[in-house]
């Protein structure tokens, strides 16, 4: 009993709040000065989209929400994919090409890890470009990307059982040492 009223209390309260915060303010509010401004009619859409997901809780008329939670689904994945893109491919590979130099005057090995760094990353992000067929010189440069995966996802699986094995040996002498007394 005590959790159906926890539970109903928290709905309650949350649809009070999101009332008061959001709906009134930024929804019914700027309806009803709609006479002043016309732009404020175009917030009809919204709230006819909040009351067709509402249909979400009918069994039978439950294809009416399909409409609006695509358009979320669809708006929502456009902008994150956007900013996934912008903030972790394009700005990696800007400042592993632009602000990485290459070549080092006088450091042979470091100026060699820095072409080959590039190389890596061009080669394994050519691999997840499907837009041409990996044929010819595209095939053979993401086959190559496809060795560079391979060694980077097999350091980071050796690196955890590495991790792993560390914690486990840790746990073992302190069994032995500190718990039963046995030393080592």
């Amino acid at each position: 009993m005590a959790e159906h009223i926890f539970v109903g209390t928290s709905a309650g309260y949350g649809f009070v709040v999101t009332y008061q915060n959001v709906f009134k303010p930024m929804l019914f509010d700027k309806l009803k000065d709609a006479g002043s401004e016309p732009m404020n009619l175009i917030l009809i859409i919204p709230l006819i989209g909040g009351i067709m997901l509402l249909f979400k809780l009918s069994r039978k008329n439950n294809w009416v929400a399909r409409y609006p939670l695509s358009f979320m689904v669809g708006v929502g994945s456009g902008m994150g994919i956007t900013n996934v893109i912008k903030s972790d491919v394009i700005s990696q590979v800007h400042a592993i090409i632009f602000k990485n130099p290459m070549w080092i005057s006088g450091d042979i090995w470091t100026s060699l890890f820095n072409i080959l760094y590039v190389v890596a990353v061009l080669t394994s992000l050519l691999y997840f470009f499907f837009s041409a067929e990996h044929k010819g010189a595209i095939g053979k440069t993401a086959r190559i990307g496809i060795w560079f995966l391979m060694i980077s996802f097999g350091a980071a699986f050796g690196f955890t059982v590495m991790a792993r094995i560390s914690l486990l040996i840790s746990r073992v002498q302190f069994l032995l040492e500190d718990f039963l007394g046995i030393s080592l």
